[in-house]
């Protein structure tokens, strides 16, 4: 009378259904929050990372699992491809283009090295201040000296 296999798929369905829109679906709760930011910041397996990404997507928090799966991409990577980020890290950090560091900057946190793109931020910042320092510094300089040229008393000398 009913087909086994279609009233299994619909039991299966409905509970699928029922738990994606049951209370706490797809929200933030402070204790995930928490597991998320401890696992960005502490977990170093990547088989654990994706195993916890599949248990946030899975919550519908898609983002969140996106996230720790590039984690866990970062902590995987091999000896080769490590000594190459890390000599593109050094570059930028000597380096004085700022907009080429930011873009490094950028690349490192899409990449989930969020300390790595926060450092070459920092020496972009300092970068900045530097080269605004060193402006106002000469517009001081030539100020006192335009004076005395347009001034009346140098010019009736």
């Amino acid at each position: 009378m009913f087909d086994p296999l279609t009233v299994g798929t619909g039991i299966v369905l409905w509970q699928l259904l029922k738990k994606s829109t049951g209370p706490g679906f797809g929200a933030m709760t402070p204790e995930r929050e928490e597991m998320f930011n401890n696992a960005l910041a502490h977990l170093q397996e990547p088989s654990k990372l994706i195993q916890l990404a599949e248990a946030f997507e899975r919550e519908g928090l898609k983002a969140q699992g996106s996230v720790l799966r590039r984690r866990a991409q970062w902590r995987s990577r091999d000896e080769k491809t490590k000594a190459e980020h890390d000599t593109i890290f050094q570059k930028a950090m000597k380096s004085k283009n700022i907009p080429a560091i930011l873009d490094v900057a950028m690349a490192f946190e899409g990449m989930t090295a969020t300390l790595k793109a926060k450092q070459l931020r920092e020496y972009a910042q300092s970068l900045k201040a530097a080269e605004s320092t060193v402006i106002e510094t000469t517009a001081t300089v030539e100020k006192p000296a335009e004076k005395a040229v347009d001034s009346p008393a140098a010019t009736t000398s």
